[in-house]
């Protein structure tokens, strides 16, 4: 799969004339304040829509509902979605920029002939795409960050944060075995010297 070029998502633009110093290649204060200022100004993608398809707000919503930034449906991308493009509320298009990676293929056990999903391998430790997150990627494949769903970012959260009580757990049952076979401090200390009596009888 081929880098993209470029989207056609809705980019901002600055109206303002931009004076850029090329030889110095230092760009003036007032340029700054201008990007600064286009960048509070954008609405910020709407999370809602991007999962779903559809806001609760729906055109009240003050976040931007975009279609370039539109979950692709895992269904589609599996050649199983019965809804079909008109019906379903996911995209139905293989955008690179918005193609997560494929799960089974990271484990090394993807055997789809054919998978839609993006078949790359990250270097343990590899954060996810904030970009990607949001929505889309530019940068497609290209891109040294991992595309994955936030649902599947969750989980896997979730099953590093599973490792941790089971060390507590593993602690509070030897602390239980330890209670069982008793305590020191409850022994009764035995004396050095025992008086032995014999009765006259």
């Amino acid at each position: 799969m081929s880098c993209p070029s470029g989207g056609t998502g809705e980019v901002p633009t600055i109206l303002h004339v931009i004076h850029f110093n090329v030889v110095s290649g230092i760009m003036p204060l007032s340029v700054k304040r201008a990007i600064i200022m286009n960048r509070r100004f954008v609405r910020q993608i709407c999370p809602d829509y991007v999962k779903m398809g559809s806001c609760e707000s729906a055109d009240n919503c003050p976040l931007r509902h975009d279609s370039n930034y539109l979950r692709i449906c895992p269904k589609f991308l599996q050649n199983i979605c019965l809804l079909g493009e008109q019906r379903c509320p996911l995209a139905h298009v293989l955008d690179p920029c918005r193609i997560p990676q494929c799960v089974y293929f990271t484990k090394g056990t993807c055997s789809r002939s054919g998978c839609n999903f993006l078949h790359i391998k990250y270097p343990h430790g590899t954060p996810a795409c904030q970009d990607f997150l949001i929505g889309r990627c530019e940068k497609g494949s290209c891109c040294k960050k991992r595309h994955i769903w936030r649902g599947e970012l969750d989980l896997s959260k979730t099953e590093k944060s599973k490792s941790v009580p089971q060390s507590v757990t593993k602690n509070e049952d030897i602390a239980k075995e330890s209670e069982q076979l008793g305590s020191l401090r409850n022994a009764k200390v035995v004396p050095d010297f025992i008086p032995f009596h014999i009765s006259d009888d």
